[in-house]
Order: structure tokens, then C-alpha cells, then sequence
């Protein structure tokens, strides 16, 4: 449910949908760095969307793959 949706006005909803979006984006940060840390390569993923790309210069592809990959390196 969206700020709006609770009946908060408009400049105020966006502000606060506007923080939420970058807390899910400091938690999938943290969930990736985490999963770097612990050699989890599950945590990792939960950092991505399932079809996410990603490119770490020498690894161009899927992420999940990537997750998997990385490990190897780590």
C-alpha cells in the first residue's frame, strides 16, 4: 500500500514512497554485501531480480550466474 492510498497528501505520499524505495535499495545492497561476505551465494541473489544483467567487467551475463560465479573467485 502506497502513502497515497492512506489518504496523505500527494507531495508528502511521494516523499515517503521516495524513502521506502531507497530503503529497498540500501536493503538489497546490504543483503549482496552480506552474501559477498559470507560466500552466500543465495544471499547474493536475493539481491537480484531473476533476470537481472549484470556486468563486472570480466563477467557479462545473468546475475543469478553471476552469484554462482563469483564464488568461485572468492
Amino acid at each position: 500500500m502506497t502513502a497515497n492510498q492512506l489518504g496523505i497528501d500527494s507531495d508528502r505520499a511521494a516523499a515517503i514512497d521516495d524513502l521506502i524505495a531507497k530503503q529497498d535499495i540500501r536493503d538489497a545492497l546490504m543483503r549482496y554485501s552480506r552474501g559477498i561476505d559470507l560466500l552466500d551465494s543465495d544471499l547474493v541473489k536475493s539481491a537480484y531480480h531473476p533476470d537481472a544483467y549484470d556486468d563486472h567487467g570480466t563477467f557479462k551475463g545473468n546475475a543469478y550466474e553471476f552469484a554462482e560465479h563469483v564464488m568461485v573467485g572468492l
